[in-house]
This record gives C-alpha cells, structure tokens and sequence, in this order.
C-alpha cells in the first residue's frame, strides 16, 4: 500500500539535549519520517530564527532523509496575540511571527503551526477579533510562500467556524489535538475531528489521564484512536506527530525506556491506521458495487 500517512515527532517533548539539530538523527535512529521543529523562545534569542543553526538543520535533514513538517511558534503561550496591535505582548507575538514563516521559508516547511492556549487562550468576542487579525496577518505574510498557517485551540467549532470566516484566508487550517479538547474544554475530540475536518492540516497525537501526554497513545481518556478512526474513515493523509511526554513521569520511569516508549506507539499507531484504511477502502469499495 502506498504511505499516505506520515509520522513525526515534536522537538519540544525531547530532553533538551536531544532538541536542536540532533534530534534529526534522534527521529532517524526511531524509525519516524520526520521532526516538527520550533522557533524557540526569546530569552533564547529565538534559535531558529539563526542561519548558522538553520544550515545545522539542512544538513542533518540532507543526512538522514527526515522531513520538517512545521514549525511552531509556540510563545504564543507566553505572549498574547489576543491583545490589540501596539501592546508589548502582541508586538513580540507579531516579530515571533515574521522570523517562523521566514526560517520555514528557508527550511522548506510547508506549515507554521500558532497555538491559541495560556496568554493567547479566547475566552471573548474581542479577544477572537484580535486573534482572528494575528493570524490574518501572518497567513498574509506566508501567502507568498504557499506557507500554511495552522491555528492549534480548543474553541468550540462554532467559535471555530467564526474565526475561519473572520481571518478569510485560503492558507489558514486547523491544527488538531488528540487530546487537547477533551483536557481543557471537557469536549470529545473525535466528534471535533470529524466536524473540523475539512479544515485540518496536520496532527498531533497525544493522549493522557487527568494531564497530557501521559500515557500511550489509546491508553489515556481522550479516546485518541477514535479521533483517528474518524480522521481515517474521511480519507485524511498526511502528517500525524507524536507528542507525549515521552521523557517526563509517569510515562517515563519504573524502568521503561523512553526511546522504546516512542517506537511502542509508532508501531500501535501505525498498525491501527493501516488497519482503517484497509476497512474503509473496502467498505468506500462496497459501496461503489
């Protein structure tokens, strides 16, 4: 069967010395297709916005074969992109912006992913406005690219829906959670899977008892699998990436390798899909005799 489905790994749920260019080889040596990269922080100097470390990056992709595909801008969680233009934190969330869809351009990655969480959380009509704004502003700043802005919330999909008419761009899609609906609004992700979908770019894989990323992906309370069974029943391809806290208790410990942990799910996982796509083709197959 040809590979319609990819797997990747976010760099920010590896140790810190794994993160970096290094975690290239580490998605490499795990048997994964590729690494979801971030723009890092600004008490960092935000790493990804340097040349020097992104030619670091191509290098070890060019060695290993392993795709980038997104980049995320995740001080959005420090800096509110819900406050209006002019404010400090929606400056820098602005200038974090422009360096992620400029390193994307230069590594190639075909989407920047904007979580909508802690400081940039929408909790208001105005604060929908001025997200809705942010991120027209960057789909415009990455149209020229074919760059896709991928928004990662848990608004309700009639808030949803309204934002997506509010920012009005052809390169703005929905980035989905496993996990993340269920964790923070008590709503079940796979009826949000199946009622975003036409709208969703990639994915990410997390599951988790009381907290995230704590379990194996189908052992925590989020119902992960049926988010993928539904996705797989609608004909999704693309890019599911994985990010448990592999690394971090209490998935980690009590003598379970981390490393190991990670090829578990992949294996799971992959299995699963494959398994729904063998049963939809079939019944998509039925239905045309």
């Amino acid at each position: 069967m040809e590979r319609l489905i990819s797997y990747g790994i976010c760099e920010w749920v590896l140790p810190t010395r794994l993160r970096g260019p290094s975690a290239v080889r580490t998605a490499y040596d795990l048997g994964l297709h590729g690494i979801s990269l971030e723009l890092g922080s600004a008490e960092e100097g935000f790493p990804l916005a340097d040349d020097y470390i992104i030619q670091l990056y191509q290098e070890e992709q060019d060695r290993y074969n392993i795709a980038f595909p997104a980049l995320a801008c995740n001080m959005t969680d420090h800096f509110a992109m819900t406050t209006p233009r002019g404010t400090p934190g929606r400056d820098m969330v602005e200038h974090a912006l422009r360096l992620s869809i400029s390193a994307a351009e230069k590594l190639r990655i075909s989407v920047v992913q904007i979580p909508s969480f802690l400081s940039s959380a929408i909790r208001s009509e105005e604060e929908l406005w001025q997200a809705a704004e942010c991120l027209r502003y960057a789909c415009d700043l990455a149209s020229g690219s074919g760059i896709i802005i991928g928004t990662e919330n848990c608004l309700t999909t009639e808030w949803q829906m309204r934002e997506m008419e509010l920012v009005a761009r052809d390169n703005f899609k929905v980035y989905f959670d496993t996990q993340n609906y269920l964790l923070q609004t008590g709503a079940y992700a796979p009826d949000v899977a199946e009622q975003l979908f036409p709208y969703i770019v990639q994915v990410h894989l997390k599951d988790g008892i009381g907290q995230g990323g704590n379990t194996l992906i189908g052992a925590g309370e989020s119902d992960a699998l049926k988010s993928v069974d539904r996705l797989m029943e609608r004909g999704y391809s693309g890019w599911m990436i994985f990010e448990n806290n592999y690394f971090t208790p209490p998935l980690a410990g009590g003598g379970r390798d981390s490393y190991e942990l990670i090829k578990e799910d992949l294996t799971a996982v992959s299995k699963y899909v494959e398994d729904c796509r063998g049963r939809y083709s079939f019944q998509r197959g039925a239905e045309e005799t």
